[in-house]
């Protein structure tokens, strides 16, 4: 990696913990193959306001990209995969990359510091926009149609005509990416549908989805088989316009460092986890810690470059700071 893209990549994963607590609209996200994602704040969440493009997971493993019809609609034997529309790589820039539920259900999908929203998330998005409390859980393909939610989260531009409603106040900028058929393996819809991925699966374990039309002004909440090639939409961890408590901060010495590096952190908010990461965010080891304040770590056989160390807490709260091998 050259020193323009470390420094990208690095500057994402760092927003990814500093902006919490703060409007997010303006800032971008890079994901491990280096795509570029505005994202923008809705309610009191942030969201990316593109669709995912990624072909490997944050920890380096590649997605498999499917192109036969055979290919899809066996699941590849149970792996996820990606595809793109018509199997057109010109789509991939304009409408993200197409996702079954196999890829969209992995933890690793989205950036450091970004998840696949759960179906519960994605309400919180649509009550933001006015959808009814009455209407949040129900299994329709119109919900929030007199609030126009539908038409405040579509562009409107690349729509076919009519595009009810579609405004875009809210900025996330969904487009009519079609879908990829789990039965045949075809493609379907495009220009006229969006379908997007939850993470969250019903009871008889069929993953969530959200779907607008070209003809409606709502949205729909419906559930799909897991090779449904779908869209992702990111959405970062914690919320904004809300104060947090601030992550707890740790100190790594010395840093620079030629092998052994001591952490030190707060003796009242001992962490479960640390967690050693290239400058891209893949993992290279994960570690529970012992009841202590302090633990030592030796670097000496790993190249000299850039790392990052994240501590995990039982609350939820991540620290992450950087350390240099020379």
């Amino acid at each position: 990696m050259n020193t323009r893209n470390l420094t990208t990549a690095l500057a994402a994963l760092l927003i990814a913990f500093s902006v919490r607590g703060q409007d997010c609209s303006g800032n971008t996200v890079t994901d491990i193959d280096g795509n570029v994602y505005p994202v923008v704040t809705i309610g009191t969440q942030c969201w990316m306001a593109e669709n995912l493009r990624t072909s490997r997971y944050r920890d380096g493993s590649n997605i498999p990209n499917v192109t036969s019809n055979m290919g899809w609609t066996d699941g590849m034997f149970g792996v996820g995969a990606w595809c793109n529309y018509d199997n057109d790589p010109n789509n991939d820039a304009v409408y993200g990359k197409l996702y079954n539920w196999l890829a969209a259900g992995n933890d690793n999908l989205c950036p450091l510091g970004w998840h696949v929203p759960t179906d519960e998330e994605w309400m919180t998005l649509e009550s933001s926009l006015g959808m009814p409390a009455n209407e949040l859980e129900v299994f329709d393909p119109n919900r929030g149609v007199a609030q126009n939610v539908g038409g405040k989260l579509k562009a409107i531009t690349l729509w076919e005509s009519p595009n009810t409603g579609a405004t875009n106040t809210s900025g996330f900028t969904a487009l009519p990416t079609g879908y990829r058929d789990y039965f045949m393996g075809t493609y379907l819809l495009l220009d006229t549908y969006s379908y997007l991925w939850t993470a969250s699966l019903n009871d008889n374990g069929y993953p969530w989805s959200r779907s607008l039309g070209n003809t409606s002004p709502g949205v729909g909440r419906d559930y799909q088989n897991r090779l449904v090639g779908a869209c992702v939409r990111c959405l970062r961890d914690g919320n904004v316009g809300v104060i947090e408590a601030q992550p707890v901060r740790f100190t790594i010495a010395p840093n620079p460092t030629r092998g052994t590096i001591v952490i030190d952190h707060a003796a009242n908010t001992l962490p479960q986890t640390v967690t050693l990461m290239d400058a891209t965010g893949r993992t290279l080891w994960v570690q529970n810690i012992a009841v202590t304040n302090r633990m030592t770590i030796d670097l000496s056989s790993y190249e000299n470059g850039l790392y990052l160390l994240q501590l995990d807490f039982a609350d939820g709260t991540k620290a992450l700071e950087r350390v240099v091998k020379e």
